[in-house]
């Protein structure tokens, strides 16, 4: 199973912060791959499919604790037998270092100063690969990934 982390901070007042990049994007390619709709599971709101052509199930997870107890959703994968973050985690999360507007995908390297991104590599494994974007916008305004 290959899993995409989107991280956000739940609540109103962080609804339109740059905190919640992970969620815009995670939404997105929920509603880009046809993915069913979001069910809670513990602490996280999962959508799982089928891409065409991978013979792996992806799961979307969007946690619903602030960003700095994110990492514990990704417990249950760890357990798994032959999951390795490394190779099974793609972690979509707000960057304030880069110009607003762009991502960048990081195969490694630290968390860039986020706590929530050091403590779900430490839960699981020391590296994930990360899709960074920055925005200080409103998701309608944000250029999303095509």
């Amino acid at each position: 199973m290959k899993v995409i982390l989107g991280l956000g901070n739940p609540g109103k007042e962080y609804e339109h912060t740059r905190h919640n990049v992970g969620w815009w994007l995670i939404d997105h390619v929920a509603e880009r791959w046809g993915f069913d709709g979001w069910k809670k599971d513990g602490q996280s709101k999962v959508a799982q499919g089928h891409l065409t052509g991978a013979r792996e199930t992806v799961r979307l997870v969007k946690p619903q604790t602030y960003m700095n107890l994110s990492g514990g959703v990704l417990v249950q994968y760890a357990r798994r037998p032959f999951w390795a973050a490394a190779n099974d985690l793609l972690v979509l999360v707000d960057d304030a270092a880069i110009p607003i507007g762009t991502w960048r995908l990081r195969a490694e390297g630290g968390a860039g100063g986020h706590t929530a991104s050091s403590r779900s590599s430490s839960r699981s494994e020391p590296s994930s690969t990360r899709a960074c974007a920055s925005a200080w916008a409103t998701p309608t305004v944000l250029p999303v990934v095509r």
